[in-house]
């Protein structure tokens, strides 16, 4: 899931079939275009979502609420998979933009405690 400013989410789901590829500009694919669900090129690369059966974009307001939420159960889900909960305190959820003060650390958001 990519969340960008604007409010707008950007989820994609393998399914066992998907895979993203970095390239750079100009820089051949191994799959053929045809294969590609979704395309981000920014300046110097250029990322291609391949094969992906769910590719969905979302309208929605990120209320601190939900803020909270997120890099709550994004913290937890990284620490439950790689088995390393003593990495809690070090691991940062960063919410592209908005405020630094709006990203996570600690599991909560680091205007709440997560400092």
């Amino acid at each position: 899931m990519i969340v960008f400013s604007g409010d707008l989410i950007l989820r994609t789901h393998m399914r066992m079939n998907g895979s993203w590829h970095r390239y750079r500009p100009g820089e051949t694919w191994r799959r053929p275009p045809s294969r590609a669900a979704l395309v981000l090129e920014v300046p110097g690369a250029v990322a291609v979502c391949f094969d992906a059966p769910v590719v969905e974009l979302f309208e929605r307001r990120l209320t601190p609420e939900l803020e909270s939420k997120l890099i709550e159960r994004m913290t937890e889900a990284l620490l439950e998979v790689l088995d390393a909960p003593e990495l809690k305190e070090h691991t940062w959820v960063i919410v592209e933009g908005h405020d630094a003060h709006r990203w996570g650390r600690n599991a909560k958001p680091w205007d709440e405690g997560g400092s």
